[in-house]
């Protein structure tokens, strides 16, 4: 019998967390083919932290060298969909983004940083676009607001799936996301899955919603496929008020958990010092290098209190997590 070819399109943290859990999972019962543009893994919550604090930038690059540990069979492959058939999808040009130019201009985005008067901030999503000369912002209040350097975060307007827009439109409802079941699987293709981002999978675009809760949902069920039994696991959106970290520098940020909303020092003490970058190096099977400058580190002398609490607090997360709350 040959041993099937699963195709992974976009190796971003939906697409990483079902390679691995695959790899994982499979090991030689199947290929992995990983259909990637960028010639690494790009952590993109350290994106705007990479634009103003030196020598960060290149660390939000992770390199895919490592990330099949258990078939040598599976492998990545730079280029971009550009369009699907129902049987197979077809790579593109060799256009990508390279690292060294992200680096390049995350040097020029910190010089503007540093020369400015005024930075603005719009959003508190994803930031993509961003201008570095002055500029006037007009709020919905009548405000005016001028600044030097503005970063625009409201997160991406459409998803990236122009290259099922050319060829399986009837995928895609009317703002482009690709139409799923509960199991992953697009409605009127079951042998295509579509998870994170993308997908009408939740209308949540998290990281760690991809990753930890939605990637296990697929792999199950392309797992069940390959056994010739029927999808199995379901995915449950996500409720409002599940957990949330908004970071704002290494030293503060709020954290919202359905138990309660927490300051600075919860944020602090969960994302905002390391941003959980060292976390994604380490499940890539890379050693994680980066040196927090002396004058950024986080002083470790947080009262017993401030511990104590988040430790308690972490806990009772840790087990709303293991129950589904989130999902």
């Amino acid at each position: 019998m040959p041993v099937p070819t699963i195709v992974i399109i976009g190796g971003s943290f939906a697409g990483k967390g079902v390679a691995e859990g695959l790899d994982k999972s499979l090991r030689t019962k199947a290929n992995i083919i990983l259909i990637e543009e960028r010639e690494a893994f790009y952590y993109q919550v350290g994106g705007l932290r990479a634009a103003v604090e030196p020598n960060y930038a290149q660390h939000t690059w992770i390199p895919y060298s490592s990330l099949f540990q258990h078939n040598r069979n599976s492998r990545v492959i730079q280029a971009r969909a550009e369009t699907m058939t129902e049987k197979e999808p077809a790579p593109g040009g060799t256009s990508f983004i390279s690292k060294d130019d992200y680096v390049n201009e995350m040097e020029r985005i910190q010089r503007a940083v540093e020369k400015s008067e005024s930075v603005v901030i719009v959003g508190g999503g994803d930031g993509k676009p961003y201008n570095l000369s002055p500029h006037k912002i007009a709020t919905t209040s009548g405000q005016i607001i001028q600044s030097d350097v503005q970063f625009i975060c409201t997160g991406s307007i459409r998803p990236n799936t122009t290259f099922l827009a050319k060829s399986l439109p009837e995928t895609l409802d009317p703002r482009g996301f690709i139409l799923v079941e509960p199991t992953g699987q697009l409605k009127d293709f079951p042998h295509m899955y579509a998870v994170g981002d993308v997908s009408t999978l939740d209308d949540a675009k998290l990281a760690y919603l991809a990753t930890r809760f939605q990637s296990p949902v697929i792999c199950t069920n392309i797992i069940n496929a390959i056994a010739g039994k029927p999808a199995s696991a379901l995915y449950t959106k996500s409720t409002p008020g599940g957990l949330f970290i908004v970071t704002i520098g290494r030293f503060g940020g709020v954290v919202q958990t359905p138990i309660g909303t927490f300051g600075k020092w919860a944020a602090r003490l969960s994302k905002s010092e390391r941003m959980f970058l060292g976390t994604n190096w380490n499940e890539m099977h890379q050693k994680f290098l980066y040196k927090t400058p002396e004058h950024l580190r986080v002083d470790k002398k947080e009262s017993g209190i401030e511990c104590v609490a988040w430790w308690m607090i972490a806990t009772v997360l840790a087990v709303l997590a293991a129950v589904g709350i989130y999902v």
